[in-house]
């Protein structure tokens, strides 16, 4: 793959600048070479880089008639910018109702090794957002309808019925199916 060719040329590039600047040889050969170019079935087609308006209304309209848990986790991540995984780690006690804000202090995270755990979010430091009123009261009514299911979890976002956070992961899958049920583009 080309990544790998790019890979080993950079890494050669790099322990031939080391010897070269140590004396060994008068010139690091590396200089000659040409970065490698990708091959022809390499070359990634350039995506759509955002919805459109009309296209941001038919996903809206089929939001409506998706679960509330999901209806309220895909407003806020689209309104606040935020990673899946700093949105899964949001707690009730990081909302302010009456400032519409939002405390970001956390992000879950995922590895086949350590399975699901919290981190720090990627700035590495906690910082507030603004929170659209719309999307706040779609949290408003996610709360009410926890307690309706006797959910007492300090997660926003939890698991069908539970106090577990929703996994990180949880996002891109739903998403995906969101797609393929209403025909949405990628």
């Amino acid at each position: 793959a080309h990544s790998t060719v790019v890979k080993v040329y950079t890494i050669l590039k790099g322990v031939f600048k080391k010897a070269y600047k140590g004396k060994n040889p008068t010139e690091n050969p590396m200089l000659i070479v040409d970065r490698p170019r990708p091959r022809k079935g390499e070359l990634k087609k350039k995506q759509p880089e955002a919805y459109d308006a009309k296209e941001i209304l038919y996903i809206r309209e089929c939001l409506e008639k998706e679960p509330l848990v999901w209806k309220a986790l895909i407003y806020f991540m689209s309104d606040s910018g935020l990673r899946r995984g700093e949105c899964c780690a949001l707690q009730w006690k990081n909302l302010d109702f009456k400032k519409n804000t939002a405390n970001i202090c956390g992000s879950l995270g995922y590895t086949a090794d350590k399975g699901v755990f919290h981190d720090t979010p990627k700035p590495d430091k906690i910082w507030t957002i603004d929170v659209d009123p719309f999307v706040m009261d779609l949290l408003r009514q996610l709360r009410i309808e926890q307690f309706k299911q006797g959910v007492a979890s300090p997660y926003v976002f939890t698991q069908h019925k539970s106090t577990e956070p929703i996994h990180p992961q949880s996002p891109t899958k739903y998403l995906k199916k969101l797609e393929k049920k209403y025909s949405i583009a990628h």
